[in-house]
């Protein structure tokens, strides 16, 4: 019986079959890793203009690299680096790799950890870089472009620590996950999502480096997070917690900004935005804030346990509330002004909404005492984060009333009356 034979046209393709997947097992058997590693950091330090430290390098049996315990520090700090990533995988193919093209179009992330951290005199860790890994950026060969010109990534399981010195804030964002891409100068966040102290977080951000100076433009929104006493930027939004030794109770944000530029400089000049802010509930006992307007309204003392909402807008350095509501008590106390970057802030009564629930009788009462029902609306807030002055017609809490005993307290024994007659 004759054995079938394999016509001679088909031995030709049937050895190039068996002969690849052999020759590509021989190859990683022998490709030195050390050489491989030493293009990978090459191509990533160009691509970034930073140091970069890589732990592993393994080439996947069907292509594709796998990198582990990789880094990148500031210069100088390399054993402090603020951006870690435990493991990455890229679709990079043979050929990319012996040419020194490394141009992934897809990236997984899994267990990145980065700090975000601005110092006090407003630079970024992260935007320093040494002569030689910038130079390395500016001398890219032709071919090897610094960026991918299409990198989808996928982040699974990533923590970012912002840390911002001249506020006073440090955010610890955990369990990140997201997609998005990064096409040369311009990168877009498609929404990134996770915890922050008990909450929960959304975010979606582009940035793009094509121009002059780096533009950004994005949307954070951020339901039932713990307040913390590492928040203090959330005093720009609302002043409540100026002074405070620490507010307890649990932050609603949804806030758009835009701007240019990486310098406070820049963002005074060009960042707007607008948003919205409650904390609800809080505890307000802890607001020197309140408890001084409080006191000037005549305000019962003890527990205060309320709400604080406002509208904002951000714009010429400014955030700017027309009704930073303060719900406690029996009434809400409504303000409008402004906190600018540099801490300073100005906000008055809006009178109107007290004087319009008065009475034609309760007036009549008032003038009969030579008192203006519209002088409440001389309340004022003013100064900065560190140091808030709450003022009655220009003057300190206690000397804006005037006049004689018998008519401050006429004044005080009035202002109970009205509060039992018109809020109840």
């Amino acid at each position: 019986m004759k054995r079938p034979r394999i016509p001679r046209r088909w031995l030709v393709p049937l050895g190039v079959l068996l002969l690849s997947p052999i020759a590509w097992g021989l190859f990683l058997a022998v490709m030195p890793m050390g050489w491989a590693r030493s293009r990978v950091v090459a191509r990533l330090e160009a691509a970034t203009g930073r140091p970069v430290a890589l732990g592993s390098l393994r080439v996947g049996a069907l292509g594709g690299l796998s990198l582990g315990a990789l880094a990148v520090a500031a210069p100088g700090r390399e054993a402090d680096p603020w951006l870690k990533v435990g493991a990455a995988r890229m679709n990079v193919s043979l050929l990319q790799l012996l040419w020194g093209q490394i141009e992934p179009t897809d990236l997984e992330v899994v267990g990145l950890s980065l700090r975000v951290h601005r110092r006090a005199d407003g630079t970024y860790e992260m935007a320093e870089s040494s002569p030689s890994t910038a130079q390395a950026a500016r001398k890219a060969p032709a071919g090897a472009p610094n960026e991918p010109s299409g990198l989808n990534f996928h982040l699974i399981n990533a923590r970012v620590t912002v840390v911002d010195q001249p506020t006073g804030t440090t955010l610890e964002l955990t369990g990140v996950e997201g997609k998005g891409v990064w096409e040369g100068s311009r990168t877009t966040l498609h929404e990134l999502h996770g915890a922050l102290n008990g909450g929960t977080f959304v975010l979606a951000a582009q940035f793009d480096r094509s121009g002059p100076t780096p533009a950004f433009e994005g949307q954070f929104k951020a339901d039932r997070v713990a307040l913390d006493s590492r928040m203090a930027l959330l005093d720009y939004l609302t002043p409540v917690g100026a002074r405070a030794s620490g507010l307890e109770g649990r932050l609603d944000l949804n806030v758009y900004l835009r701007g240019r530029g990486t310098s406070r400089v820049d963002l005074r000049r060009t960042l707007v935005g607008r948003g919205a802010v409650a904390l609800d509930p809080v505890q307000l006992d802890g607001s020197p804030l309140v408890a001084d307007i409080a006191s000037a309204l005549r305000q019962p003392a003890g527990a205060r346990v309320g709400a604080v909402r406002s509208d904002f807008t951000v714009r010429d350095g400014r955030v700017i509330s027309d009704d930073l509501t303060i719900d406690c008590a029996r009434f809400p106390i409504v303000l409008t002004g402004w906190t600018d970057f540099d801490g300073r802030l100005e906000y008055r009564l809006r009178a109107e909404r007290l004087t319009n629930r008065l009475s034609d009788h309760a007036r009549d009462f008032l003038s009969d005492l030579e008192i203006n029902p519209a002088d409440v609306g001389g309340l004022a807030v003013h100064g900065d984060l560190g140091h808030v002055a709450v003022t009655l017609n220009g003057q300190p809490l206690g000397q804006s009333l005037g006049g004689s005993t018998q008519r401050r307290r006429a004044l005080h024994h009035l202002s109970r009356k009205l509060k039992d007659r018109v809020f109840h």
